[in-house]
């Protein structure tokens, strides 16, 4: 009688069907709406293509998950942690418009409990129960078996392959250049498809950073040696949070997100600046690394010196203090490090998530800054603007604009209210930047003072249909990629560096930058020469003049890369009292080349030092080839 029952339970195939009919409707429902918005019926044969896409993913995720279906024990786990994890991810790509790249995932992995906190909610929920624990307590409770016939069971296994790849071949004979035509006008689709997106980038991380670690840590600029000026240098880098350049009024926003920074003396503001990445994971390692955005390896970043290492190989004093959850991503690994969230703060650290404000990164420095001996670098990593709890960023006080958004529900909110609060953000961290000017002009008497702000990318509010971040950066809008670069120099600061502000201004209003010029820009500051300075990315070298005296040591380069160590075939070093001429092979997303487009030809061209005829003596010297015009 037993054996008449058992004779009923299916084959473990069975299961992969069940999995991949249900990713190939309801499980990637971000994906279909991506696809009825893009896929046109305008004939019998468009009708069959929009009929044949359900049948090719069933295809494509039934030959994905039969290796997972030949495991015995562990088929039944894994199919149901592929449906709960591809659950939470089709809520966010419907929801806010998210797509799971490599970017995406790490910020997932990396995240910890308060970030998780504040996306936490009641929809979520409901979305994680229905379209992933459901569907996998059914996939739990369905008995399967072999029949006692490996042999029988193993030719089910490859009959359903066999008949699967003939499908997919039938298909691709007669629909060929309508996929074709449709994943190259619509790369990102591919992003979109559950869970394979989630599969192949959780894998490509974690190698990647496994190799990361096994990897001895490679040193930068040996050759660095800081010139020392007339007075300590004390510097505080502030690397903003999710704030987006056209929200700041500064620069030219309609409201008043910058009241304190609008009024004080001396601050310039940076009208054209673009992010390393969209998400935090890629910005704020690849800002503080040698390399540009184009050519920015993470694993090899995570394996090597950065800036902040090369300051302190040449005595600057360097204290990073985080107020971020995601952390430092690596970048304050090797210098002093204080994690203000540890200090509980009665009245600065009382969101419901755990997160502190931003004012905390101020507690305490004073005392920071009076032990440090010479020059000081102070980076502060502040929650700034991250949503999607923008009410929890800000105090009452700095409430100015209203209705608001309080939830993280977002997307439900209006417009009006979303933007209120985004902008509530802005006005907070003002106010942080501007009580940190303050604290620095209190040391004026005795160090030449600076403050920099620079954001680490900007944020979608709804255009679109986007929201949050972290977009792959071929296809994010400008919102997520240009960000706020602020900066202030005390008078004496700006004399004893030699530094023209009103050159800086015009550069500011007219040229282009990115966070490729971080990295050049502070050694150039700090004076630091080595052979991994280039001044044509130094924001300041064309507005030094010869007060400045000699300056960091430059690179001149012919080549491309601009990498060539000195004494090397075309490559010579230069003062500023020369013209640097640096090709940056930037390449544009499109894949023109940075020197085709007026847009970019500040990243390569010639930059002045100090008088027109420095031109002439550098082209005369054998090596560099003349310089490019623009």
């Amino acid at each position: 009688m037993r054996d008449c029952f058992t004779w009923h339970r299916p084959h473990p195939v069975t299961l992969v069907w069940l999995s991949a009919a249900f990713f190939a409707t309801a499980g990637n429902m971000a994906l279909w709406k991506s696809l009825w918005s893009i896929v046109e019926i305008h004939g019998f044969r468009s009708a069959l293509f929009i009929g044949s896409l359900p049948l090719l993913l069933f295809c494509l995720f039934n030959l994905l998950l039969t290796p997972v279906g030949m495991l015995p024990l562990l088929r039944k786990p894994l199919l149901a942690l592929l449906l709960i994890v591809s659950s939470a991810a089709s809520y966010f790509m419907l929801h806010y418009g998210v797509l799971i790249d490599r970017s995406m995932v790490q910020n997932v992995l990396e995240t910890n409990q308060a970030e998780m906190a504040s996306y936490f909610s009641l929809p979520l929920v409901l979305s994680v129960l229905l379209l992933g624990v459901l569907p996998s307590c059914i996939l739990l409770l369905m008995r399967t078996g072999n029949h006692g016939r490996p042999l029988r069971s193993s030719l089910v296994w490859l009959a359903n392959v066999l008949a699967t790849m003939m499908v997919l071949v039938t298909i691709a004979l007669g629909f060929y250049k309508d996929y074709s035509s449709l994943l190259r006008n619509n790369r990102y689709l591919r992003e979109q498809v559950l869970p394979l997106n989630i599969v192949r980038h959780t894998y490509g991380h974690l190698g990647s950073s496994h190799r990361a670690r096994l990897q001895p840590l490679r040193t930068l600029a040996d050759d660095a040696v800081r010139a020392q000026g007339p007075r300590p240098r004390l510097v505080i880098l502030v690397v903003g949070e999710t704030a987006r350049s056209r929200n700041f009024q500064l620069n030219g926003y309609d409201r008043p997100t910058n009241p304190m920074l609008s009024r004080k003396d001396n601050v310039i503001s940076f009208q054209s600046v673009s992010s390393c990445g969209t998400a935090t994971a890629i910005s704020l390692p690849c800002m503080f690394s040698s390399m540009p955005r184009t050519r920015f390896d993470a694993e090899r970043a995570a394996s090597q010196e950065n800036v902040l290492d090369i300051l302190r190989k040449t005595g600057v004093d360097v204290v990073w203090r985080d107020n971020n959850n995601g952390g430092c991503k690596g970048v304050c690994a090797r210098v002093p490090t204080d994690y203000m969230g540890q200090l509980k703060v009665d009245s600065l650290c009382t969101n419901d998530d755990g997160t502190c404000l931003d004012e905390i990164l101020l507690h305490g420095l004073s005392s920071r800054i009076e032990a440090m001996q010479g020059d000081g670098l102070v980076v502060l990593h502040p929650l700034g603007s991250h949503g999607p709890t923008y009410f929890q960023r800000y105090p009452a006080d700095a409430r100015v604009f209203s209705p608001t958004c309080d939830s993280n529900q977002i997307q439900k909110c209006s417009n009006e209210a979303l933007v209120n609060t985004y902008d509530n953000t802005l006005v907070y961290t003002d106010r942080m930047l501007g009580s940190a000017i303050d604290l620095l002009q209190s040391y004026s008497d005795d160090r030449d003072v600076a403050l920099i702000y620079v954001s680490d990318h900007g944020e979608s509010l709804g255009e679109h249909g986007l929201y949050l971040h972290g977009t792959p950066y071929l296809i994010a809008p400008q919102e997520q990629t240009q960000v706020p670069m602020i900066m202030w120099f005390s008078a004496q600061f700006a004399s004893h560096a030699g530094l023209d502000p009103g050159c800086l201004r015009r550069d500011a209003a007219t040229r282009v930058f990115s966070h490729d010029n971080l990295f050049h820009s502070l050694l150039g500051l700090f004076q630091v020469s080595t052979t991994e300075y280039h001044a044509g990315l130094d924001v300041f070298a064309g507005c030094r003049g010869p007060s400045a005296g000699s300056g960091p040591r430059a690179i001149a380069c012919p080549a491309a890369r601009g990498t060539s160590a000195p004494g090397s075939d075309g490559c010579q070093t230069a003062t500023d009292e020369t013209v640097e001429v640096l090709q940056f092979g930037r390449t544009l997303g499109s894949g023109i080349a940075a020197e085709h487009d007026p847009r970019e030809r500040d990243f390569l061209g010639v930059r002045r030092k100090s008088q027109a005829g420095a031109v002439d003596r550098l082209q005369n010297q054998p090596g560099p080839p003349q310089a490019p015009a623009g």
